[in-house]
């Protein structure tokens, strides 16, 4: 996986989306909007303060209607992202934008992942132009979705720091699966399950994943 994954892109990514200029929703969604002539990226904060963490509980599932597909996910994220959208449907709409980037960390990246999807649906127009990124990314949809919904998932990368006990969340025994695999830094048993989660182990890992990367193409180079 990490021959395929520019660290240092995503890196980046990270940081602003630790950073941003984030507007929050009633309902605990943090978002902010970069334009850059015909891009934009969409960033989702993480969990920050008990609402946010009471929406991560809420993991009975509900109806996904978004799409149009008959299959069901977390409550708890999906209520936080429909009261975003409101917001973001200029942008997802705006037809001048040709490439949009999701970005999201921990609860962040969930609603990232219901954007990018929505984002799918409602734009094919930019197909090979949208793109996600979701850091520490819990489980969002339950049971089994159809192969042509993973397939809209291609774009979107799962990051997540070995042994991350959010990434497990909520478990699969309630039937919740990852959309697909997970692009995997850090190593196993480094780190306890929640200190992997945290942000500037993140960081340092994805620092780590950068220079390695750099390594092997000045090697290769040479």
């Amino acid at each position: 996986m990490r021959g395929s994954t520019d660290f240092e892109k995503v890196l980046l990514y990270f940081n602003k989306c630790l950073s941003a200029d984030y507007i929050h929703t009633d309902k605990e969604a943090s978002f902010a909007v970069e334009r850059s002539g015909e891009r934009a990226v969409i960033y989702f904060e993480a969990s920050n303060g008990l609402p946010d963490w009471k929406h991560n509980f809420r993991f009975a599932s509900r109806p996904y209607t978004l799409t149009g597909e008959d299959y069901r996910c977390h409550r708890g994220f999906l209520t936080a992202f429909l009261s975003a959208l409101p917001f973001l449907e200029k942008t997802v709409r705006d037809e001048s934008i040709k490439e949009i980037t999701v970005v999201g960390y921990s609860h962040g990246a969930a609603l990232a992942l219901l954007c990018y999807d929505y984002i799918s649906h409602k734009r094919e127009d930019l197909t090979g132009s949208l793109f996600g990124y979701g850091f520490g990314t819990p489980r969002v949809f339950k049971g089994g979705i159809s192969r042509e919904a993973r397939l809209r998932f291609r774009d979107f990368t799962y990051i997540t720091n070995c042994g991350d006990i959010v990434t497990h969340l909520p478990f699969r025994l309630f039937g919740y699966r990852h959309v697909k695999r997970q692009c995997k830094i850090g190593k196993r048993g480094k780190y306890s399950m929640i200190d992997a989660h945290r942000p500037e182990n993140y960081q340092s890992e994805l620092q780590s994943a950068a220079v390695e990367e750099r390594r092997k193409e000045f090697v290769y180079d040479g």
